[in-house]
């Protein structure tokens, strides 16, 4: 099985504490490059920062101003979406709790749903939210969604209707 961004983080780590070339040195600061970038997508920013603090480290001796740029300029995009992250979890819990008093407000249906379905990638469990959401094209498309069963003849509307909001999101 492939390893995941923890486990790969380790081996970098120990990677390093034995490189004793230049031309290793190189591989691991963009290994490390490579790893801050998986593991921020992923969410796993304390990954993304040992994986560029041991990618710095084996940059500080080759003298290669461009990769220690390169290196600087990563942190900076981790730290940017480290951030992100916070206040898109902060905006996704406080909707959630405006649901346990309101389960059929239509703005945090949207939000709960946008980010189970955009965010997690967990579709069906925010179907629902989306279908109380207060666009109404979010919500005809989750509606849709639903009473499709999965059924083949379905899924070119179905898809259109995804198509479509995708067009008009502005992100």
């Amino acid at each position: 099985p492939a390893k995941r961004p923890p486990e790969l983080g380790e081996s970098l780590d120990a990677a390093a504490k034995y490189a004793k070339t230049n031309e290793v040195r190189t591989s691991i600061a963009h290994r490390g490059l490579e790893l801050a970038d998986s593991a921020a997508a992923a969410g796993q920013f304390d990954v993304a920062e040992s994986a560029l603090k041991t990618a710095g480290a084996a940059s500080v001796r080759l003298r290669d101003a461009e990769l220690r740029k390169d290196i600087a300029g990563k942190r900076k995009d981790v730290e940017k979406a480290k951030r992100l992250h916070a206040h898109e979890q902060a905006a996704f819990d406080e909707a959630q709790n405006t649901l346990k008093n309101k389960p059929d407000d239509p703005d945090a249906n949207e939000a709960v749903g946008k980010h189970l379905a955009f965010d997690r990638n967990d579709w069906a469990k925010g179907r629902n939210h989306r279908a109380k959401a207060a666009d109404p094209d979010l919500q005809k498309a989750a509606l849709a969604d639903q009473s499709g069963g999965g059924e083949a003849s379905h899924s070119p509307a179905l898809g259109d209707a995804w198509w479509n909001l995708a067009e008009q999101s502005d992100g």
